[in-house]
């Protein structure tokens, strides 16, 4: 990477661990984030229910056990509340109570899937991403593209995505499960906060997190670069 024009972080969180970690310079770093890889819908079009999504590739280390053990605590106060879990599959013991749904893993390459997939993410009242193994976390913006608001960690680069919980309760590290239904809880019993949770989540993340704000980032870090480069040619 010494000899690198640029290098091209996903984050800050990301920019900064690199610049730390390899002792490079400030100037051959910068940051252009990522995008949610799905079309923005029209408007948000929740329109009521308790469900809570759970999305991952790797239900254990992405904490879904504790997700589960947490809706134990939310049905003692809100008892209509489900958990809806896409992707990696949870062992059928976390499935035990039919408020507990897997629906599956969906390809968002293939239309139909795609289509089932932002359905959910649609109608979802929050995500519930209590990770311990990330980076950006693409599913907390996609959520945010449909208003969704999440509880998520308080840490990696989910403050940066999330404007420092702009649209988010963000929970310290570790998180148990506790805390976890804690925050559940709370979102359940503060329509206020909940609406203004997301009334905050859409705008500001798609004029961030869109294809074309990724292109245009992408593009102008690139110039940018093959200009310095250029310059020191000279």
């Amino acid at each position: 990477m010494l000899g690198a024009r640029a290098i091209l972080l996903s984050s800050e969180w990301a920019r900064l661990r690199t610049q730390s970690h390899y002792g490079l310079s400030e100037k051959s770093l910068a940051n252009v984030s990522i995008f949610g890889a799905m079309d923005i819908p029209e408007k948000d079009a929740y329109t009521g229910g308790r469900d809570f999504v759970f999305v991952s590739t790797d239900y254990t280390r992405k904490n879904g056990p504790l997700c589960r053990q947490a809706m134990n605590r939310v049905w003692q106060k809100f008892p209509d509340a489900r958990l809806k879990i896409i992707g990696a599959p949870p062992p059928a013991d976390d499935l035990s109570d039919n408020r507990v749904i897997y629906e599956g893993y969906f390809d968002k390459s293939k239309p139909k899937q795609l289509a089932a997939f932002t359905n959910h993410l649609s109608r979802a009242f929050a995500l519930v991403h209590p990770t311990e193994a990330d980076t950006t976390a693409m599913i907390v913006i996609e959520a945010a593209f449909h208003g969704c608001p999440s509880i998520t960690a308080n840490d990696f680069a989910l403050p940066e995505v999330t404007r420092n919980g702009a649209y988010a309760i963000l929970l310290r590290r570790a998180i148990s499960a506790d805390a976890l239904a804690d925050a559940m809880i709370a979102l359940l019993a503060d329509e206020e906060r909940y609406r203004a949770l997301r009334a905050r989540a859409r705008q500001p993340t798609i004029a961030r997190f869109s294809r074309a704000a990724f292109k245009k980032r992408l593009q102008d870090a690139m110039l940018g670069a093959a200009a310095g480069a250029a310059g020191r040619r000279l």
